[in-house]
């Protein structure tokens, strides 16, 4: 019994599903790996249950799946209750929550307004930077052909490119 017993790699691929659920029973998607086909069919393998007891284990999680469904299930429609029984008691926190929504609403519409000015404002400055360096050197490289009248394309290009 020992030898199988050191067959068993608690850190296996095979048996992890098992060690997560164990380690939280209140869980049930951990409960939902356990139990999907392939999940469980390496577990057996790996932990040698004869396939009787495998079936009725089975069944077992099965069930206890179905209850914490059901379970959850209870406490959601519970907690809509207790929140409908609330806004209905306090109607001024409802109107609180949904103003607050509102301005959260008018607050994200500002800053998605921000974004899109200040995107805009980079690229025309990136394009006035560029404009900037092509006059500068357009300017420089004229300026002795055109006995210095060029430099005011230079002189342009320069005073553009501190302003950007």
């Amino acid at each position: 019994m020992a030898s199988e017993a050191g067959n068993v790699n608690p850190e296996s691929e095979d048996i992890l599903p098992a060690i997560e659920f164990l380690l939280d029973l209140r869980s049930i998607e951990k409960l939902r790996c356990l139990l999907s086909a392939e999940a469980w069919q390496r577990f057996v393998a790996a932990a040698s249950v004869p396939r009787e007891e495998a079936d009725v284990l089975y069944e077992e999680l099965n069930q206890l799946k179905r209850l914490m469904a059901a379970e959850d299930e209870q406490m959601l429609s519970d907690e809509q209750r207790h929140r409908g029984m609330f806004l209905k008691k306090f109607p001024l926190v409802e109107q609180e929550i949904e103003e607050c929504i509102a301005q959260l609403h008018a607050l994200a519409d500002n800053v998605d307004k921000v974004h899109r000015d200040c995107s805009i404002s980079n690229v025309v400055a990136r394009s006035t930077g560029a404009v900037s360096g092509t006059l500068t050197i357009v300017g420089l490289s004229l300026g002795p052909m055109t006995a210095g009248a060029s430099l005011v394309l230079a002189a342009t290009g320069a005073g553009l490119g501190s302003n950007s």
